[in-house]
């Protein structure tokens, strides 16, 4: 069985803001799993796997603007 995170909780575990929650599910990062009242809900393991990501430095959204050129 699945366990689901709200917002908070997702951003408590990856260290970002509930808004940079909201931007990954907009961007296609992080599957919003569940809305139940009006409130996304996130599968626990696909925050762990996009923190594992994170730590990993293979997500190529690091939050840091690079200059190319």
């Amino acid at each position: 069985m699945d366990t689901y995170l709200g917002s908070g909780d997702a951003a408590e575990l990856l260290g970002v803001s509930v808004s940079r929650i909201k931007q990954l599910a907009r961007k296609g990062e992080l599957e919003v799993a569940l809305v139940v009242g009006g409130r996304r809900l996130y599968a626990r393991r696909d925050v762990e796997r996009l923190a594992v990501r994170r730590q990993s430095g293979a997500c190529a959204d690091r939050g840091v603007k690079r200059r190319v050129g």
